[in-house]
């Protein structure tokens, strides 16, 4: 039996009557493509169910886990290290002071005046008299402390700002202090130069055996 093709102008275009036949679509088709579809959800479904995800999980617990003990760890060592240090400067001090004191007690004891240590009620007005001598423009501004005692020894400082248009005269003045008082050092010392004069920060220090 023929079929017959006929051709229909629809809109101003040539249809032709078998295109009707080729869009059609087998009704059996449609059903497997749908059963397929449904299979593959199903079995990316229980491909997610059955991810180790507690495995995933411990692993992450596990990596935080390690931030931690190395981030305490660190900051133990740091500690440690601080107080290593500390210690450090503590017993060096100590040293140094038991070397001062250790150097204080054999030039008293080679002193045959007697007088290296022994306290000096009259000090500060000695330390004015050599400023006087020294040529100084302003008096001294005394400032001493109540002591560091270490041992059987004490430590006193003499601190002073002098500004003076002479660097000469504030040299010779420390000069003169040092000479004339036995066991007065120089702990510190800074000059600085000004537009017209001289500021010099000194500090003078002395072992006295403590009474």
């Amino acid at each position: 039996m023929a079929i017959e093709n006929r051709d229909r102008r629809i809109g101003g275009r040539l249809v032709s009557g078998s295109s009707s036949l080729s869009a059609r679509v087998d009704p059996s088709s449609r059903a497997s493509l749908d059963d397929r579809f449904a299979i593959a959800s199903s079995a990316s479904t229980t491909e997610r169910l059955n991810r180790p995800r507690h495995l995933v999980l411990l692993a992450t617990l596990l990596l935080v886990a390690s931030f931690i003990y190395m981030a305490s760890a660190t900051n133990k060592r740091a500690s440690a290290i601080r107080s290593m240090k500390r210690q450090q400067r503590d017993a060096e001090r100590v040293i140094s002071t038991a070397a001062e004191l250790a150097a204080f007690d054999q030039r008293a004891s080679s002193d045959p005046t007697g007088g290296f240590g022994a306290p000096i009620p009259l000090i500060l007005n000695r330390l004015e008299v050599y400023a006087t001598e020294a040529g100084l423009t302003q008096s001294l501004n005394h400032r001493r402390g109540t002591g560091e005692t270490k041992g059987g020894a004490t430590m006193y400082r003499y601190p002073y700002d002098i500004r003076d248009p002479s660097l000469e005269n504030v040299m010779l003045w420390i000069q003169k202090c040092v000479e004339g008082i036995p066991g007065l050092e120089v702990q510190a010392l800074k000059i600085r130069p000004e537009a017209q004069a001289w500021v010099v920060t000194v500090t003078l220090s002395r072992w006295e055996r403590s009474q």
